[in-house]
């Protein structure tokens, strides 16, 4: 039997239906309508006071977008990963660096993630073309993350016989 908190492929239909509905409201309120959800340079788009009005301003801020959000998850999915399941684990008793170095690693990324976050608030506060590029970068990254954590695992025979059904049905 399936349970809910046990399948994550439960998890993601709700997820899924949850967004969908939210999609409705915010549609029915009208608010897809709103000037957020424009795409592209606009004498209303402003990034921190700066008017964003020419296609050059407004490519130079979606690299940025784009770029920053690679990083951004990259190092997540590495440091973080790293952070939790090295330094942070009781059972892990060796440190692949010196602790002066695990340190500076981990001041980096916190420092960074602290900056680049000024910057990221302003920006998913402008327009909607913005937070799309954002997720997109930050799926691909995912994606590649995930892919090169999962490269080395097999499936489970739970998983097998579910792909088994799927794939008779």
């Amino acid at each position: 039997m399936i349970h809910v908190f046990n399948d994550k492929r439960c998890t993601a239909a709700i997820i899924v239906m949850w967004s969908m509905i939210m999609f409705i409201i915010f549609f029915s309120m009208g608010v897809l309508h709103s000037s957020f959800f424009r795409f592209g340079p606009s004498s209303n788009l402003h990034f921190m006071t700066i008017t964003i009005d020419t296609y050059e301003e407004w490519f130079l801020l979606a690299m940025y977008c784009f770029v920053d959000t690679l990083i951004k998850s990259f190092s997540h999915d590495s440091i973080v990963l790293w952070l939790t399941n090295t330094l942070a684990d009781q059972k892990c008793r060796e440190l692949p660096y010196s602790k002066t170095m695990c340190l500076a690693i981990m001041e980096i990324y916190f420092c960074y993630i602290h900056f680049s976050q000024i910057f990221k608030f302003f920006l998913s506060l402008t327009q909607f073309d913005f937070v799309l590029i954002s997720a997109l970068a930050d799926l691909l990254m995912k994606v590649f993350s995930y892919n090169f954590y999962m490269a080395k695992k097999t499936l489970s025979n739970q998983a097998e016989d579910v792909s088994s059904l799927i794939e008779s049905a």
